[in-house]
């Protein structure tokens, strides 16, 4: 090669690198220098339909607190730790999601060993418990049985009270939290009652509960790693009627429960001051239209009512084809609160441990439930307010209960 041919090409070699390295210094310089959120749900597989009402909802809050970037990962399209490492590899400062407890378990423990912060919308109680880097934004069922069982008391002057729940996961965290509540009142729970889960037919629960066997409640030691069904059985029914009954359930099995303890003789829609009834948001739904009379006088918690989205309902309505329930105001809050939150950062001050730094000392923020903040664990706090069910199956207010966590 001749000396000219070797100087022009050092010179063709000098000038395409000159101008890969300007495009390339062109193309950061148009990267959206907003915070990455990366966004973990099950958008696909069986619980495809919560995981995509859950994305449109996170959607309606990223328009308000568009200061931040979303990423969409599906925790069922591999794993969810597959989801995870993805979202680590894309730079996202933060993440938020899953829904399922057992998926949440999985990612929160990632999320910790990476120092990597997860605001997770799990409702187990305990998956932010002794993690520095992982924030739960959902109330469970146990912290609504919990706050209700603390204030029966004062509600009703119930002296004894009966348990009536079905024997999931559910029932689980709503016995756990009400016996806690209860516990440090005057009130005694004398019975607990479990049923299988989503069975029309609770005969053989009710004929237990008014008698034919009793479960005396042996609260453990440690709760959290004994079931909420321990407790001492006796042969011989107590066939006295307790003061009150809590039954955490949704709108579908009350309907059926309710009409079995009308016929024991232990409800009666036309004589109201009878047995006081106990029960969590899953009351509210229209199957109770149809038993309202036996219903009436119930007090139920609530974390939200479609009354409070009035401002966003025609908004939520083209969304989601119908008026948003709990679950969509609690994931419009959560992500609204780490939108808002992570916005606030210092644009030189958006790293992982930056965020962190700043966790324990934000205000309270103003969802669709009302007020939102974090306790010193990482759990959401709410306002608990207790609604009254009428002779027609619908609910109007009563109180609010301010948050507190009894564990």
């Amino acid at each position: 090669m001749s000396r000219h041919h070797f100087r022009y090409l050092i010179l063709t070699i000098f000038f395409i690198s000159e101008l890969f390295w300007s495009r390339k210094a062109a193309a950061q310089d148009q990267i959206d220098p907003r915070p990455l959120i990366g966004i973990l749900l099950p958008l696909s597989g069986d619980h495809a339909q919560l995981g995509r009402r859950a994305q449109a909802m996170i959607n309606l809050a990223w328009l308000e607190h568009q200061s931040v970037r979303l990423l969409f990962y599906d925790t069922q399209e591999t794993t969810p730790e597959d989801a995870f490492e993805r979202a680590i590899e894309d730079d996202s400062i933060a993440l938020f999601g899953p829904i399922g407890d057992i998926e949440s378990e999985a990612i929160a423990i990632q999320a910790e060993n990476e120092q990597i912060p997860l605001f997770t919308l799990s409702g187990s109680p305990l998956i932010e418990r002794d993690r520095e880097w992982v924030f739960r934004l959902r109330t469970t069922p146990f912290e609504q049985a919990n706050a209700l069982g603390a204030v029966t008391e004062s509600l009703s002057n119930a002296e004894t009270i009966a348990i009536f729940a079905p024997d999931d996961r559910y029932g689980d965290l709503a016995v756990l939290g009400f016996v806690l509540g209860v516990q440090n009142t005057t009130s005694r729970v004398v019975r607990i009652v479990r049923y299988e889960s989503e069975e029309p037919d609770v005969s053989d629960g009710i004929q237990e509960l008014i008698g034919r066997r009793v479960h005396r409640l042996e609260l453990p030691s440690d709760p959290w790693n004994s079931p909420p069904r321990s407790s001492i059985r006796r042969r011989r029914g107590d066939r006295s009627r307790p003061d009150s009954i809590f039954i955490p359930d949704y709108a579908s099995q009350i309907a059926n429960i309710l009409p079995f303890l009308e016929f024991q003789g232990w409800i009666d829609q036309a004589i109201h001051d009878d047995i006081q009834l106990l029960g969590l948001s899953g009351w509210a739904g229209y199957e109770l239209t149809f038993v309202g009379g036996l219903a009436a006088g119930a007090i139920i918690t609530q974390v939200f009512h479609h009354t409070d989205a009035n401002a966003h309902i025609e908004q939520f309505v083209q969304v989601l084809g119908d008026i948003p329930l709990q679950w969509d105001a609690q994931v419009f809050d959560a992500a609204g609160f780490v939108f808002s939150t992570i916005a606030e950062l210092p644009r030189n001050e958006r790293s992982p441990t930056d965020l962190i730094r700043i966790m324990d000392r934000l205000p309270a923020y103003n969802g669709l439930c009302g007020q939102m903040w974090l306790d010193a664990q990482g759990a959401v706090l709410r306002d608990i307010r207790l609604w009254e069910v009428d002779g027609a199956g619908f609910f109007f207010p009563v109180t609010t209960i301010h948050p507190q966590h009894a564990f």
